[in-house]
């Protein structure tokens, strides 16, 4: 199976399972929502990569999008270099899951859980596709 096929079945399986879930709780999202603590904003993000075995500190755009939340992983001259999909845990209220992905790069994706903090702080591990390694990142509400 190549990478956009992976790609593609990944999706599929993620748009299945959040449509399953929103059938099952489509009369609580609302409470839910409120709940939820608000992410919505811009970050300033530093991480353990141990792919690359490097530190790395980039910016991060979180906006709302319905009941999802896009994550933009910005270059320093502020343009999108990784895109991410994230909803919250329907159980624990400060738990973000978040699928990642490089535009530029169709092998390269991956997956990320956020627990956001009292501060609104977002500390996150993370790991690409088919890898054995995970990453750390820790991110502050500008």
């Amino acid at each position: 199976m190549n990478a956009a096929q992976k790609i593609a079945l990944m999706t599929s399986l993620s748009l299945f399972t959040l449509g399953v879930h929103a059938a099952d709780t489509s009369s609580s999202s609302t409470a839910a929502a409120a709940k939820n603590p608000d992410i919505v904003g811009n970050y300033q993000c530093h991480g353990y990569d141990p792919f690359g075995k490097t530190e790395y500190a980039n910016p991060v755009t979180v906006t709302k999008n319905g009941d999802t939340y896009s994550f933009q992983w910005l270059t320093s001259k502020g343009y999108p270099f990784i895109l991410g999909t994230g909803v919250f845990s329907p159980d624990v209220s400060n738990i973000v899951s978040v699928v990642f992905w490089d535009p530029q790069k169709a092998d390269y994706f991956g997956t990320e859980v956020f627990t956001v903090g009292a501060n609104g702080s977002l500390n996150a591990t993370w790991t690409l596709q088919g890898d054995n390694l995970v990453g750390t990142e820790s991110c502050t509400k500008k």
